[in-house]
């Protein structure tokens, strides 16, 4: 017995037990409301290494909001992943994610040097994602497209995701751009990260696990334009198993 119970505590050294994915954080490292300008430059920023990094864009123009430029600065390579409109306004998002980002550096957005009535930033960063691929792109399991409330003028919005790749780790996030300064309320169990204040409003807000149902509420009704990310932890492994050839080694 004193031998098989020697032998069971031998194999079980073997193996170490380790979480299966890391702890999606997230972070607000800006957010500002712009006037009238045709580029918006942010203030000095120093991005994380190997972090995701979110920049969520809001402009309005009587017109037709004019599509943002891909942001420029902190030596990252910005890839755009969704756009929509509802009447004058417009929400669009770009990912990035790099091992050596740059330190103490601004980003800036243009708009083809079309003044807008107003412009909105909100920079995230999110770390213990998914790094493979190229500029945060394997972090991003599914960005739906925008969702708009049409005409109606509400105060409550959802977007909806798709069943999610990891149900537990996983984090969905929301952003949405209104017409109206009321204040917003996150859904349940969400976060928000970056809420800019004006006559015009942004908010952004995330969780971790599983929400097909990404909503948000806000103090006034207004007409608004929203979308939803489905974001994918990193899967870590701190120590492999020792081998059985190095258990005999060893004896």
């Amino acid at each position: 017995m004193r031998r098989y119970l020697l032998g069971v505590a031998l194999l079980a050294a073997l193996f170490v037990a380790v979480p299966a994915h890391a702890a999606i954080v997230a972070s607000n490292i800006y957010t500002n409301n712009f006037g009238a300008v045709n580029s918006a430059t942010t203030s000095n920023l120093s991005p994380t290494a190997n972090s995701w990094i979110l920049v969520v864009v809001g402009n309005r123009l009587a017109a037709g909001a004019t599509a943002p430029e891909t942001p420029t600065g902190c030596s990252l390579t910005f890839v755009q992943m969704q756009t929509g409109t509802v009447g004058s306004h417009r929400i669009t998002t770009f990912r990035s994610l790099s091992a050596t980002p740059g330190s103490g550096c601004a980003l800036t957005v243009g708009f083809s040097a079309v003044t807008q009535d107003s412009v909105e930033i909100i920079v995230n960063e999110y770390s213990g994602t998914d790094t493979s691929g190229t500029n945060g792109s394997g972090a991003v399991v599914q960005a739906s497209a925008t969702d708009d409330e049409g005409a109606a003028s509400v105060n409550t919005s959802s977007v909806a995701l798709a069943a999610f790749g990891d149900a537990v780790n996983n984090a969905p996030i929301g952003c949405w751009y209104r017409g109206s300064s009321g204040a917003a309320t996150a859904g349940a169990g969400f976060t928000i990260h970056g809420d800019t204040a004006g006559s015009r409003r942004m908010t952004c807000e995330d969780k971790i696990g599983e929400d097909t149902t990404v909503d948000i509420s806000w103090a006034t009704s207004t007409t608004g334009v929203g979308l939803a990310i489905e974001l994918k932890a990193a899967s870590t492994q701190s120590q492999a198993p020792r081998s059985m050839h190095q258990y005999r080694l060893r004896r």
